[in-house]
């Protein structure tokens, strides 16, 4: 190796003979600039494709596990709903089948008394309504469902009390009537 150099120290007149080009100081520049560039450009497009696939990758997840979520929750709003459309119904028939009876029994009453009854029935009536219309809102939320089936079971225990007590006062005062006659 120190041959090598020792050579090369010799001879190096030899190859400093010809002088670059003029302009040539330049033009290496920018074949080392272009070079660095393509570099960069390539990293650039490489960094752009791993962001895009990692943004697709992170949507795609978000958008399965809000369709997973919202499925299930939906399932479950579903069954709910059934649930309680078959509960709404049988207590929309009892409370139907109570409400003939008490009137049939109201019909031998006088109006003073059947009157302000009348007027609480239409009164629990309005209120379903607006129950209703609350579940169109919210058609989904448990608390309203609740409340419902709720309004059902009081009107429902207020009819068949009024047809007892009715029923009981139509036998007291029939009772009353037979004893007089006698």
């Amino acid at each position: 190796m120190s041959n090598l150099n020792t050579i090369f120290k010799n001879s190096k007149e030899e190859f400093d003979t010809e002088l670059p080009n003029f302009g040539h100081e330049l033009r290496f520049g920018k074949k080392l600039d272009s070079r660095l560039h393509k570099n960069y450009t390539l990293i650039i497009k490489y960094s752009i494709a791993i962001a895009a696939s990692l943004l697709i990758v992170l949507a795609t997840s978000i958008y399965i596990y809000r369709l997973k979520n919202s499925g299930f929750s939906s399932q479950i709003a579903a069954s709910q709903s059934i649930e309680f459309r078959e509960t709404e119904q049988f207590y929309t028939e009892q409370t139907k089948q109570a409400s003939l009876k008490l009137k049939e029994i109201l019909i031998a009453q006088p109006v003073e008394i059947t009157s302000p009854l009348f007027d609480e029935l239409n009164q629990l009536e309005l209120t379903y309504q607006q129950l209703n219309e609350e579940l169109k809102i919210n058609p989904n939320d448990p608390r309203v469902m609740s409340t419902i089936i709720q309004y059902y079971q009081l009107k429902l225990d207020m009819l068949n009390n009024l047809i007892e007590r009715f029923t009981l006062y139509s036998n007291f005062k029939t009772k009353h009537y037979e004893n007089e006659r006698i």
